[in-house]
């Protein structure tokens, strides 16, 4: 999956300014940078679900217009920023929701609960959505999306999973069930994109970090070729501490020092 050399503009605002990214299967990316940076945007075109007004994606060589709808659903799966669902849906029926008509129904009740079971809801199949968590909600619609993901696979097309905030709401335990069912993924052959805010969760569970900040990818690669201090300080506008952490992976403090009587951030 490719974006080469994006361009857009929503309304009055240069959102794409000259974004590339090349993900690649087997892998997990963690897409990091401020807010208002571009990176829903850019998973958004990625997704099909935007046009750039500049560049191209491509996917398995192809423009998602050229694939169409169901051809892109085969393709790639989407979990949206703020998933939601107009009808109070058992939770199953949601995610059996993105199977399409061609799998049979025993197997696509074989796919609703291993991906249920993925993120730690298979207990939760008869339950409404509307009665649910928002953090389970939020689970419910990462599991619809692994469902979509594997339907394709079934159907011998599947190998993309994109993932908006896929940690948004969620506490320690369900962001590491999420984040180990997309590297499950990747292990089966998925290429996943996941835009991330907490750097250390993202350089922790990521293959590849891109870092980006004005609508354009300013570094890509490991993550601790990516985390420096002066880049984040950079980019975040605050110093930053870089240590290693857990398992070798940077990880990453904000430092904060407040002036006597004032609560913003100062440069120590």
């Amino acid at each position: 999956m490719r974006a080469e050399d994006l361009h857009l503009r929503l309304g009055r605002s240069e959102v794409l300014r000259g974004a590339s990214l090349a993900l690649r299967r087997g892998e997990v990316m963690a897409l990091i940078g401020p807010n208002g940076a571009g990176k829903s945007t850019l998973l958004a075109c990625l997704s099909g679900a935007l046009s750039p007004d500049r560049g191209r994606v491509r996917i398995d060589g192809q423009a998602p217009a050229a694939l169409g709808p169901a051809g892109l659903a085969r393709r790639r799966a989407v979990l949206e920023q703020s998933p939601a669902s107009a009808a109070p849906f058992r939770l199953a029926e949601l995610v059996a929701l993105a199977i399409p008509p061609e799998i049979p129904p025993a197997e696509a009740g074989a796919l609703t609960a291993r991906a249920l079971a993925a993120v730690g809801l298979g207990a939760f199949a008869g339950r409404r959505i509307d009665r649910l968590s928002g953090g389970e909600r939020h689970r419910g619609h990462m599991a619809r999306a692994l469902a979509q993901h594997l339907a394709g696979r079934a159907l011998g097309a599947g190998g993309w999973l994109l993932l908006d905030e896929p940690t948004a709401s969620l506490d320690l335990r369900h962001q590491a069930a999420v984040l180990q069912a997309a590297r499950a993924a990747a292990a089966e052959g998925a290429g996943v994109l996941a835009v991330l805010h907490d750097l250390s969760l993202a350089a922790a569970m990521a293959d590849r970090l891109a870092l980006m900040a004005e609508g354009r990818i300013l570094a890509e690669g490991p993550p601790a070729a990516v985390l420096t201090p002066e880049r984040l300080a950079a980019v975040y506008g605050l110093p930053v501490a870089v240590a290693e952490g857990p398992g070798g992976h940077p990880a990453i403090t904000p430092i904060y020092r407040a002036s006597q009587g004032d609560s913003t951030c100062s440069s120590p």
